[in-house]
């Protein structure tokens, strides 16, 4: 019996088509950065719809760059799977490395540079240029883990004209801090970021202050 179920398996694997996508390594020149920018590029099998594949920008975690998703998360086998399966369409699915940069621009405060520039424009020119993927809102979306939470819903929220979607996976959400506030000591704003964490934060407070760059390996250094 076991024989049997394990033939016709084995039959069923060899007659049902594979399908593969790939990573390719891509390097692009930034403008606002003034330097590269290395991604990396999953592309799926197979021809483009007529209006070009969707595309997520995929955003890494401190410390992590552009392989992060291919070598820690899997992605590429996943997404091969969840394809096949019909459980989502075949997508580009963009994978940038930002430094510990927080996915903002901060070259005027000595951070790593206008990250937040760099992907919202630079990138995504380039890879709507060069890929068959749409360019339309609905067409795009972003997602990221960690830092890259963070980074997306910034993101999402910060151009709502270029996002359909956001994800947020355990994203390193603190509360902003406006700038009257920057002369506090990191116990004040440790209190301020304690009170306010587990309270709805309205949108004015929200996009009114100043997002600071990272300076430690988590994210309370942002302050």
């Amino acid at each position: 019996m076991y024989r049997k179920n394990l033939a016709a398996f084995c039959l069923f694997i060899t007659c049902t088509p594979a399908f593969a996508g790939q990573i390719e390594d891509a390097t692009f020149h930034s403008a606002a950065l003034n330097a590269p920018l290395p991604v990396n590029i999953y592309r799926p099998d197979g021809a483009p719809p007529e209006n070009g594949w969707p595309v997520l920008y995929l955003l890494h975690g401190h410390d992590g760059d552009q392989n992060s998703w291919r070598d820690l998360g899997n992605i590429e086998k996943t997404l091969d799977t969840l394809i096949a399966a019909g459980a989502i369409r075949p997508l580009v699915v963009v994978m940038p490395s930002v430094k510990n940069s927080w996915y903002v621009d901060s070259a005027a405060v000595g951070g790593p540079g206008d990250y937040e520039t760099a992907l919202t424009g630079d990138l995504r020119d380039q890879i709507e240029k060069t890929l068959p993927v749409r360019k339309d809102r609905q067409g795009r979306a972003i997602a990221g883990l960690s830092m890259g939470g963070f980074g997306a819903l910034h993101l999402a929220y910060g151009h709502e004209d270029l996002y359909g979607a956001v994800a947020s996976l355990s994203g390193a959400i603190w509360q902003n801090v406006p700038a009257s506030d920057l002369d506090k000591t990191p116990a004040e704003l440790k209190l301020i970021q304690d009170s306010a964490f587990f309270h709805r934060v309205d949108r004015t407070t929200v996009t009114s202050g100043i997002v600071l760059p990272s300076t430690g390996d988590h994210f309370s250094g942002a302050f």
